[in-house]
C-alpha cells in the first residue's frame, strides 16, 4: 500500500504531526510572551526622569509596539528561508505555501497570494489584534499573570460561537464532544479566574483585580474577532503563516506609532490632578520609557524575549488556523494558563494557598480535559453525527461492529487509511472551504 504524503498523515484526532508541532508552539511561546510582559512590570521601580522618584515600569503602548515589531520580523525569517531553499534545490518545482511542510491539494486550490490587494485584508485583524494586545497588557499590569491568562482563555467560547455563526462546515462538524469540551473549558476558566477576586492577595499581589478582569474580558472579545477574520481570509487565499504574521506586524507598527504619538499628549485621567508621582501625567511617554530602559538594561532582554516569543506564537497560531480552524487554535491556547501559573509559583509572583490554589488546579485540570475532549484526544464522549463517527473512528465504549456498520451506511465518506472516489471528499485535516456569512 502506498503511504500518504507527509502533509496528509493524520492520527485519530485528524491532525497532522506538523499541526501538533504548531499547537505546541502556541503553548510554549504564548506562555513565554506573557511571562516576559509581566517581568517588565515586576522589576524594582526606577526613576522615569533625572532626579525623579522611583516608579514602576508601566508602558503598555510601547510594549504593544514591540509585539508588532516581533511579528514583522517574520518577513525577514521567511526571506532567509526562501533564499536557503532556492539555493539548495533550484530544480525543485514542488508547489508549497508553508515554511516547513507542503499543503494539501485542497489548500493549494485557493487564490494565490498577491501583496496588493491581499495585504490590505490583514488590516482588519490587525486592528482587533491591537485592541486585544493593549487591553490584555493593561490587564496583566493590574492582576496576577496566571489569572489574566485564564481570563483570556474565554476566547475559546467566543471563537466557537462566532464560528458557528459564520462557517457552514463548522456547524456540520460540530458535535456533542465539541459542545461538552467547550462547557468543561468554560467551567474551568470560571473557577480559575474567580480566585483573584474572591481570595485576593492570598495567591499573589493584584493592583486592581476587578479592573484587570474587566480588561481581560474586553481583550478576549477583540482577540476572538481577530481569529475569526484571519480564518475568513485564510479560507480564500493561500499564504504562508510567516507572511501573514509579518503583514499584520507591519500594519501594527504603523498603527502603534500613530497611537503612541497621540498618547504622549493625552492626559491620563487616573494621574491628572494628583501630586507629582515622579512620572508624566500623559497616557504614554516615550521619553520616560527610554530613560527607564537606559538605567535598567534588563528590560531590553525582556523586550527581545517578548518580541521573539510573539513572533513564534503568532506564526504557530496562524498555521493552526490555516490548517485546522480558529476554534482549535483557541482551545490549545487556553492550556497555556497552567504553564504560566506554574512559572509564576516558581518565580515567586504568586503564592500557594488553600483553598485558592486548589481551586486554580481544579480549573486548569478542567481546561486541559475540555481541550482534549474538544480535539478528540480523550474519546470519552460519543459522536452523534455519522460523518464524524466515520471520520474519527469509534469512541470508547462503542464496539468495532457498530463502527463498521456505520461506515457501511455512509460509504461516500473518507475514512482513516483510505480515500473516497468521490471528487468532493476531503481529508480529515482539510475541511471544506464553503463560506456562509
Amino acid at each position: 500500500m502506498q503511504s500518504k504524503p507527509a502533509n496528509e498523515r493524520v492520527n485519530s484526532t485528524g491532525f497532522s504531526p506538523f499541526a501538533w508541532l504548531c499547537a505546541a508552539g502556541v503553548l510554549i511561546f504564548g506562555s513565554s510572551s506573557a511571562i516576559a510582559v509581566k517581568s517588565m512590570g515586576m522589576m524594582d521601580p526606577v526613576p522615569a526622569r533625572p532626579g525623579g522618584s522611583p516608579v514602576v515600569f508601566d508602558h503598555t503602548y510601547m510594549t504593544s509596539l514591540f509585539l508588532f515589531v516581533g511579528e514583522a520580523c517574520s518577513l525577514i525569517l521567511y526571506g532567509v528561508y526562501r533564499v536557503i531553499t532556492c539555493t539548495r534545490s533550484k530544480k525543485t518545482v514542488t508547489k508549497t505555501t508553508s515554511f516547513l511542510e507542503p499543503l494539501s491539494i485542497k489548500q493549494l486550490e485557493k487564490k494565490p497570494f498577491k501583496p496588493c490587494p491581499h495585504a490590505f485584508l490583514f488590516l482588519v485583524p490587525t486592528l482587533f489584534d491591537l485592541g486585544a494586545t493593549v487591553m490584555l497588557n493593561f490587564s496583566i499590569f493590574f492582576v496576577v499573570v496566571s489569572v489574566q491568562q485564564t481570563i483570556s482563555n474565554f476566547v475559546v467560547v467566543f471563537v466557537a460561537l462566532f464560528s458557528l455563526i459564520c462557517w457552514r462546515d463548522y456547524r456540520q462538524q460540530f458535535d456533542l464532544p465539541h459542545g461538552i469540551g467547550l462547557l468543561v473549558i468554560a467551567g474551568g476558566i470560571a473557577a480559575a479566574s474567580s480566585v483573584s477576586i474572591v481570595y485576593g492577595d492570598s495567591i499573589g499581589t493584584s493592583r486592581n483585580a476587578v479592573l484587570g478582569v474587566v480588561l481581560g474580558f474586553g481583550g478576549t472579545i477583540f482577540a476572538a474577532l481577530c481569529f475569526i477574520f484571519e480564518e475568513l481570509f485564510l479560507r480564500r487565499i493561500h499564504v504562508p503563516g510567516m507572511i501573514g504574521v509579518g503583514i499584520e506586524g507591519l500594519w501594527g507598527i504603523g498603527f502603534c506609532a500613530c497611537l503612541i504619538a497621540i498618547m504622549n499628549f493625552v492626559p491620563d485621567p487616573s494621574r491628572s490632578g494628583s501630586p507629582d508621582t515622579g512620572r508624566s501625567t500623559m497616557l504614554e511617554s516615550a521619553v520616560e520609557w527610554a530613560y527607564q530602559v537606559s538605567i535598567q538594561p534588563i528590560q531590553i532582554l525582556f523586550i527581545v524575549i517578548y518580541a521573539f516569543s510573539t513572533l513564534l506564537f503568532n506564526v504557530s497560531g496562524m498555521e493552526v488556523t490555516r490548517r485546522i480552524s480558529s476554534a482549535t487554535r483557541a482551545t490549545f491556547n487556553s492550556c497555556r494558563a497552567m504553564i504560566v501559573w506554574l512559572a509564576s509559583l516558581a518565580i515567586g509572583w504568586e503564592h500557594w494557598s488553600i483553598p485558592g490554589s486548589i481551586i486554580m488546579i481544579i480549573g486548569y485540570v478542567l481546561i486541559v480535559v475540555g481541550t482534549l475532549i474538544f480535539n478528540n484526544v480523550f474519546r470519552i464522549v460519543p459522536y452523534c453525527k455519522k460523518t464524524n463517527i466515520s471520520r474519527y473512528g469509534c469512541w470508547m465504549g462503542r464496539s468495532k461492529t457498530t463502527e463498521r456498520k456505520l461506515k457501511e451506511e455512509a460509504p461516500f465518506l473518507p475514512s482513516e487509511g483510505g480515500s473516497s472516489s468521490n471528487c468532493n471528499s476531503s481529508t480529515p485535516n482539510d475541511p471544506p472551504v464553503t463560506l456562509e456569512c
